[in-house]
């Protein structure tokens, strides 16, 4: 045995100390990570019905809001909005919209953060859809 480990004459099978402690500290290490990472895994997996019922809610609340500008459009001007710009423009825009939603070419729809409100302008219905986002 080099590098200064001594083993005695008397034991057999006996084993240099440091190794012995080089083994178990990897072992110790494996499972920790092990742990580690079982934990994290079931932190995801608890937290993620309460992601989803957010998204369902926040889609559902963008399609109430849109609901509600287009009656607003109703009782000011006697008339159902065409398309959500006209929810959007005028004196006093029964809609106020971020910056960073995007309206599309025919005015149809509005889409932000993951989700898409579409006003249908032959009955005025508003319907919203989520996406992963």
């Amino acid at each position: 045995m080099g590098s200064g480990q001594r083993i005695d004459q008397g034991e057999r099978g006996a084993v240099p100390t440091g190794v012995v402690d080089q083994g178990s500290l990897l072992l110790q290490l494996v499972i920790a990570l092990a742990a580690v990472g079982a934990g994290l895994g079931a932190i995801a997996e608890v937290g993620r019905p309460a992601i989803d019922a957010a998204r369902a809610w926040s889609c559902s609340s963008a399609r109430d809001t849109v609901q509600t500008a287009a009656f607003a459009h109703l009782a000011a001007t006697g008339s159902r909005p065409a398309t959500l710009r006209d929810l959007t423009t005028g004196p006093t825009p029964p809609l106020v919209v971020p910056g960073s939603a995007k309206l599309s070419e025919d005015g149809s729809s509005l889409t932000l953060d993951g989700w898409t409100v579409t006003l249908d302008p032959n009955d005025g219905s508003v319907s919203a859809t989520c996406t992963g986002g």
